[in-house]
């Protein structure tokens, strides 16, 4: 053995003895022969923080730190005490579940712009079909009324029965062969029928048309439609000579009205008046009684207010009432009306009334001849 593996034994050695002298001095202290065991080390536990205990600090005085220090103080700022919130009224979870999922929806759809543009598309093409069809809607109705019109089964001032209880009718030639038996039944008092215009022309039904009202129920009249280029005596000289004796019939009636050429260009009121006034003498003279003068409110504004106002009058008005403050007897409100009792049941005939409140008593007074 070396010196050098000695030294390294001998320090070894002391190694050992050190450790069992240690030994015998912690027996020795404990007492007990035992060596006592180490309590085992919990871990560090964090100090509790009491949010009111620490005092409010007012922000007049400074802090003072307690070390004699020569730093200046530090103005701290004051710390008011939070104040407690109310509790918020809760909904139930599941509303608020349904409430988000609702507002989740929405902000999908208006996210969503294939969707919006769909959407609008929709109510673009709605709408158009809407307009479309109350268009054609008012069409059919304006349709409708415009054929109930022309037919004559509507109209807009028909007069009520109770108030105008005396009606009559307008007969021509473009009727047809008339069945009185059949035609006196269609509410009608009477029925004035023509016999003349002009100086030469003669109705083709009214050598039929004469017999016939005759036997029926309806009091007969016979008008003359007055030609405005034809002397005014020579015209009642053919109406005299057609008609004959009106002894039991009602009084003559007379018919102005501009048609044609004569609409367009009507003639001078001081020429229609001379020769209006010698038809309506000439008449007068044969009968006794003054013919009626019938006429559209044209030759009415013309050539019947300025010089016959005083006259007997039938207006046509196909629209509304005549003015009650003239001086009117009849009124031709339709001239579109068919009924059963003739033979060309595609033509129409025109209906007038009696004046508003008059009966037929007061008619057969004014305007049967010869009535006592």
């Amino acid at each position: 053995m070396n010196k050098q593996e000695f030294d390294l034994n001998e320090n070894a050695r002391k190694k050992i003895n050190e450790q069992y002298e240690y030994a015998d001095e912690r027996v020795s202290r404990s007492g007990g022969g035992r060596i006592p065991q180490k309590k085992p080390v919990s871990p560090p536990q964090r100090p509790t923080v009491v949010k009111d205990a620490a005092p409010q600090v007012s922000s007049d005085k400074p802090a003072v730190k307690k070390s004699g220090s020569n730093r200046k103080p530090v103005r701290r700022p004051a710390v008011n005490p939070t104040p407690p919130r109310e509790p918020e009224a809760q909904s139930p979870p599941h509303q608020e579940e349904t409430v988000q999922e609702t507002v989740k929806v929405k902000k999908e759809r208006k996210s969503d712009p294939k969707r919006e543009q769909a959407r609008r598309k929709f109510w673009r093409i709605y709408r158009r079909f809407a307009v479309v069809i109350i268009i054609l809607g008012t069409i059919y109705i304006a349709l409708n009324v415009g054929f109930l019109y022309y037919r004559g089964q509507l109209w807009f001032n028909e007069p009520r029965k109770r108030d105008y209880p005396v009606r009559g009718a307008l007969v021509t030639s473009a009727l047809g062969e008339m069945d009185w038996e059949e035609f006196q039944y269609q509410m009608i008092t009477f029925a004035y029928v023509r016999a003349t215009r002009g100086t030469k022309f003669i109705d083709e039904q009214y050598a039929a048309n004469r017999p016939g009202i005759d036997d029926s129920r309806l009091w007969a009249g016979f008008y003359h439609e007055f030609d405005f280029n034809e002397d005014g005596t020579e015209q009642a000289e053919h109406y005299i000579k057609t008609v004959g004796e009106l002894d039991g019939e009602l009084r003559p009636a007379v018919k102005l009205t501009a048609y044609g050429a004569y609409k367009l260009r009507m003639r001078s009121a001081e020429k229609v008046e001379d020769q209006l006034k010698n038809y309506l003498n000439r008449i007068k003279q044969e009968y006794g009684r003054r013919a009626i003068i019938m006429c559209d409110n044209d030759c009415y504004e013309k050539y019947i207010k300025p010089y016959f106002s005083d006259q007997t009058l039938w207006l046509i008005d196909h629209f509304s009432e005549p003015d009650k403050n003239s001086d009117w007897a009849l009124w031709e409100y339709n001239p579109r009306v068919r009924s059963l009792g003739y033979s060309n049941n595609k033509e129409y005939y025109s209906v007038v009334v009696y004046r508003h409140g008059k009966d037929i008593a007061n008619f057969r007074k004014y305007f049967e001849i010869g009535y006592e």
